[in-house]
């Protein structure tokens, strides 16, 4: 098995990911940064990563940030070609907090 945290720490060392309080991972490039989301949390092809349970265990604390990776998806993409994925993606947390305190959400 591939241990991940040996591999973030060599992307590091190249300068390709910052490593914040070595329990964050931050992409250097902004571009980047948005396509590899992309990736990893909405793409049905490639993602990795249940966006809706990560917006659920980081929404409280991070939904600034959420919201901002979001535009910049939005943004890098045609909205009108992810918006029915980002809606299935989100759709699950919806009922879990009240869309009034999460502006994320206001999106859909």
């Amino acid at each position: 098995m591939i241990d991940n945290w040996n591999i973030i720490e060599k992307l590091n060392n190249h300068e390709v990911v910052e490593i914040c309080d070595n329990e964050v991972v931050r992409l250097s490039d902004s571009i980047l940064s948005t396509y590899v989301f992309y990736k990893a949390f909405i793409d049905e092809k490639s993602s990795v990563i249940d966006y809706d349970r990560w917006i659920e265990l980081f929404i409280i604390d991070y939904n600034d940030e959420i919201y901002s990776k979001l535009v910049d998806v939005l943004n890098a993409f045609n909205f009108d070609e992810i918006k029915d994925r980002i809606t299935f993606l989100i759709n699950p947390v919806k009922n879990k907090f009240d869309n009034n305190f999460i502006k994320l959400l206001s999106f859909f």
